[in-house]
């Protein structure tokens, strides 16, 4: 019962914390299987701590992994789940496999980063939109305007150790 309500509401969760009225409990969930060892999640929001303060905890001995934050109210971030993640430091050894199981939240059906003709969990993060978020009209497609492209690329940093996404919008006409 707990997994349909759950599926049917999406994720993450989002609740109120008492007496603050600028920061909201924010909870990760994935249904974990006997070969789950631990799960990192990976977002573009910014947490006190390390990578693994990022990582889910197991609800006894249930198939239930969580992970709770606290994030400001009306948040709107893109995050990844790594399950079975290497838990190693960016530029270390495992950071490819991190990178071959990252994947969107698949109780999260909103996606970004997606190139048009691959969109797989694997290719997708998930966005993550808080109650309270300022509304962003001007990202609503406008049937008038003629629509462009998209091109992605990977960018490396030699420094931080670390791949990132980029993506570009190229305007009808500019392509």
């Amino acid at each position: 019962a707990f997994w349909c309500e759950v599926e049917r509401e999406g994720t993450p969760l989002a609740e109120p914390i008492e007496n603050d009225d600028k920061n909201q409990l924010v909870t990760f969930l994935w249904r974990g299987s006997p070969v789950t060892r631990n799960v990192l999640v990976m977002g573009s929001f910014k947490t006190d701590g390390t990578m693994l303060d990022n990582v889910m905890h197991r609800l006894a001995d249930t198939d239930v992994w969580y992970l709770t934050v606290k994030l400001p109210k009306g948040a709107r971030f893109a995050y990844a789940l790594s399950p079975n993640d290497p838990l190693s430091a960016a530029g270390q050894p495992g950071t490819d496999q991190r990178m071959a199981t990252r994947q969107a939240d698949p109780l999260n059906p909103h996606r970004w980063g997606c190139p048009p003709a691959e969109q797989t969990r694997f290719t997708c993060q998930s966005m993550a939109e808080l109650p309270g978020a300022v509304p962003q009209p001007w990202i609503v497609p406008n049937p008038a305007t003629p629509a462009g492209t998209v091109e992605t690329h990977k960018i490396k940093s030699e420094i931080l150790k670390n791949e990132g996404d980029l993506s570009v919008y190229h305007p009808k006409g500019n392509e």
